[in-house]
């Protein structure tokens, strides 16, 4: 039944209670000025034939954020100093003087009102912007005979961060340097920066009742970006894995504590750390370039990956009556090249992005850190060669009745 405060005594009450408040709770409003998304868009784009019927196009697609989405915590204190060492970031009053606080003690630094476990505010403002550009040659394919077509796209978006379902987790995922109350506009999620495809038919007529057309598709592309975090809490904000890694000169920089044995994990020194890390950095492509520097968001690119999709599809039909009919018979065999070489079409996936776990702070005020280990090891590379479904050939049959 609705609420009614009229409602007869033989009906069940729907009046509020409230009752006692919380002990702790979350908050997530909007600001009054927030406006949805908004962007400004512009297109240019030609076609001409360049030979018989060759078409070359030449597309740029511009894309300026208008109003975007922002979230900030205001239940977060401020960060109150700064590191010292070579990595003088923010530095937040959850890690004390001898290390990160826990339990009541760190609430009560990083929170305004302890009762508030976080107070998320959505507001909007013009953070972000993306430039496409396409080149493209081919030549049509027509009611029979050879039909190809090359493209190349270039991509650079960058943004503030990227939304997810609810205040809260949207803004502990913001991977930031300063905390996530101040994020840096810096390289979009979703964006791809090279992609080329291809792809070739071929359409044969046997006779005036069948047709069969082959077609090989092909794409390389970067699989996508990624950051370098530290697992934990790094500076003290009581959000963990979202804080940028900063890439050491040289072992001089590098701040470690000792790893005890922990089960069948054995234990590792300071400096097999270094070296260790030393090794890390140089095998990373991104990170050798970036020695002194803190990671930017998504700054590091996927390695390339090729891969090819062939199809071959028969058509017979005839005409009863006055309408057409047409059994097509379909084969499509993805990643196609992986079928003749086991080593084609394999992606890559992560070993990890977070080879450093926070671990304080030493009597200077330089934070300091341990490796973390990868199969008990810390002799691994950021990626490896993929096993997922899509790193092998797959093979799929059909056939349809068309009239």
């Amino acid at each position: 039944y609705p609420f009614n405060p009229r409602t007869p005594s033989s009906y069940p009450s729907y009046a509020p209670n409230p009752g006692n408040p919380a002990s702790s709770y979350n908050i997530a409003t909007t600001e009054a000025s927030f406006r949805f998304p908004q962007v400004f868009r512009a297109n240019l784009a030609v076609d001409q034939k360049v030979y018989k019927d060759i078409i070359a196009t030449g597309e740029v697609i511009f894309t300026q954020s208008i109003s975007n989405i922002g979230y900030y915590n205001a239940n977060l204190r401020s960060a109150t100093a700064n590191f010292n060492g070579p990595d003088q970031r923010p530095r937040f009053p959850g890690m004390g003087a001898t290390g990160l606080l826990s339990g009541t003690a760190l609430n009560n630094a990083i929170r305004i009102n302890p009762n508030v476990t976080d107070a998320i505010q959505m507001y909007s403002g013009p953070f972000g912007g993306s430039v496409a550009a396409t080149f493209q040659i081919q030549k049509p394919v027509r009611a029979k005979g050879l039909g190809w077509m090359v493209a190349y796209t270039f991509t650079k978006a960058r943004d503030f961060m990227s939304p997810g379902s609810i205040a809260a987790s949207s803004w502990n995922a913001i991977q930031s340097v300063r905390g996530n109350n101040q994020p840096d506009i810096s390289i979009s999620d979703n964006e791809i920066r090279n992609r080329v495809i291809g792809n070739v038919n071929y359409k044969i007529e046997f006779s005036k009742f069948s047709a069969l057309t082959l077609s090989l598709f092909g794409q390389s592309q970067n699989q996508g970006r990624y950051s370098f975090t530290y697992s934990g809490d790094m500076n003290g904000d009581n959000v963990t894995g979202n804080d940028l890694m900063y890439v050491p000169r040289n072992q001089d920089e590098m701040n470690f504590l000792p790893i005890a044995a922990s089960g069948s994990s054995p234990a590792f020194t300071v400096q097999q750390q270094k070296d260790a890390f030393d090794a890390f950095i140089n095998q990373d492509a991104y990170l050798s370039k970036n020695r002194g520097k803190v990671v930017e968001r998504n700054g590091a690119l996927l390695p390339y990956v090729v891969r090819m999709d062939f199809s071959a599809q028969l058509d017979l039909f005839t005409n009863i009556g006055k309408n057409r009919h047409t059994i097509q018979l379909r084969a499509d065999i993805f990643n196609f090249g992986n079928l003749i070489s086991p080593k084609s079409g394999v992606g890559y996936a992560f070993n990890t992005t977070q080879p450093l776990a926070a671990a304080g702070i030493d009597a200077n005020g330089i934070p300091t850190f341990r490796m973390n280990r990868v199969n008990n090891s810390l002799n691994y590379t950021t990626t490896r060669k993929g096993t997922s479904l899509i790193d092998v050939w797959q093979a799929q049959f059909g056939i349809r009745y068309i009239f």
